[in-house]
């Protein structure tokens, strides 16, 4: 298998968690009926990894795709309520 090959898999991999997640946040929000989503407190939820540098620049990026979901995603919603 190749580098590239490795890293489209590992790619879709951490889409589909940060789908996933992405979707329970905003249901629980829903749920809830929250205004605001803050991720300040994301820092215990880290993934293992071989080196410390990797681990941090995994969570920096899933972080960040997080985010945008969870963001996208709330934007939807208001604007469905809204209509």
């Amino acid at each position: 298998m190749s580098c590239r090959v490795l890293f489209e898999c590992i790619k879709g991999f951490n889409q589909a968690a940060a789908q996933a997640v992405a979707n329970a946040i905003v249901a629980f929000a829903r749920e809830c009926r929250a205004t605001t989503v803050v991720f300040e407190h994301l820092k215990g939820w880290r993934p293992k990894g071989p080196r410390l540098n990797l681990r941090q620049k995994f969570n920096r990026w899933l972080h960040r795709m997080l985010a945008r979901k969870v963001t996208s995603q709330c934007e939807e919603q208001v604007s469905k309520w809204l209509t």
